[in-house]
């Protein structure tokens, strides 16, 4: 298994994958709450009596503000010195020993064995699953207000927690897990979790095309009630665009079930492309298999640890065979963190 892992004495600014990560929170938060603004303008002037009803307005609001909640962590509402404090610091790789990581629910400790001091902060489900396997950090900082950069090979993306003199209040220690994951995919806690959060954020965007749909119907019985629903253009075709994602979320959920029933893992080498960063916990990576006889494109869209995990190592774990066409489930074994490729066959 090989993850990505920072460069050791090098700041964070000059990590250029790295630093894109970090900051990307930051600048999509900003760029949320400057369209959320200019929304909510547009709709003073043009919402009283205006055809476009508030079908409209209140769906791109929405959106809105589930991105901003999404990416609103704690390094969000650090004051830009102590934001640039963390971006301008090297990273360094600290080794947990017994007693080193400790727990409780959420909030996790890591101690610092040369300074005798704690890292505390609440982690996402990937990131305790790595540090209970791995027992290494990557941490970077501290800030002058005691905040301390943070990044588990293997976890979710760079955090944000603060420098304490002791583990949180009633933290137990963790132990460590078991360093061999089982062959199959379904079977593997790790793989397990990965699919459980992607069902459950799937489920939930179908949840959403289903409300936009009947506030589309109320809005269009509202605004024009003397109209027939059917005939109405502007509710036909919205609706039409969230029946189309509602069936493509309804697909998806039967794919991953699928994925987590695979038997196997299988092997490919690949050739990698340039990475982009999309949003901080999705990366998109272009890839090439040379097959025989064939050439297969593929486009990985997945969670950042796992885009990074395949363009240091250059090899894909994918759940189930191999196919030239379609779409197929990826992933790494022991390690939460999973995404889709979309392949494309070019003959030779």
């Amino acid at each position: 298994m090989v993850l990505f892992e920072p460069d050791a004495g090098t700041p964070v600014s000059d990590q250029g994958t790295l630093h894109d990560l970090f900051t990307a929170p930051r600048r999509l938060v900003r760029s949320v709450l400057l369209w959320l603004t200019v929304l909510i303008g547009v709709i003073g002037l043009v919402l009283p009596g205006h055809p476009v009803g508030f079908a409209v307005p209140v769906v791109v609001t929405a959106v809105g503000l589930i991105i901003l909640a999404l990416n609103v962590k704690s390094h969000v509402f650090l004051s830009s010195a102590e934001f640039a404090a963390l971006a301008g610091s090297p990273t360094r790789q600290v080794v947990l020993g017994d007693g080193g990581l400790r727990q409780a629910g959420r909030t996790v400790g890591l101690r610092l064995p040369d300074e005798d001091r704690w890292v505390v902060g609440r982690l996402p489900a990937a990131d305790r699953m790595m540090l209970a396997r791995l027992r290494r950090v990557w941490v970077f900082g501290p800030s002058p207000g005691g905040r301390i950069g943070l990044l588990v090979p293997g976890g979710s993306r760079p955090l944000v927690a603060r420098l304490a003199p002791a583990p949180p209040a009633g933290a137990q220690p963790v132990s460590t897990t078991p360093a061999e994951p089982p062959a199959q995919p379904g079977q593997d806690p790790a793989v397990r979790l990965a699919l459980r959060q992607r069902l459950v954020l799937v489920l939930l965007s179908a949840a959403f095309d289903v409300a936009v749909i009947g506030l589309l119907t109320v809005n269009a019985l509202v605004v024009r009630p003397g109209e027939p629903l059917f005939g109405n253009v502007s509710w036909l075709v919205p609706a039409a665009m969230f029946a189309a994602l509602l069936l493509q979320n309804l697909t998806g959920v039967g794919r991953l079930l699928r994925a987590g029933r695979s038997q196997r893992w299988t092997w490919t080498r690949v050739t990698v492309g340039p990475l982009n960063v999309v949003d901080p916990s999705r990366l998109r990576l272009r890839l090439r298999v040379d097959a025989p006889h064939e050439e297969i494109s593929l486009m990985l869209v997945g969670a950042s640890a796992l885009a990074l995990a395949v363009h240091v190592s250059e090899q894909l774990w994918i759940m189930g065979d191999l196919r030239s066409s379609g779409r197929m489930f990826v992933g790494i074994p022991g390690v939460p963190a999973m995404g889709q490729v979309l392949a494309r066959k070019r003959p030779l």
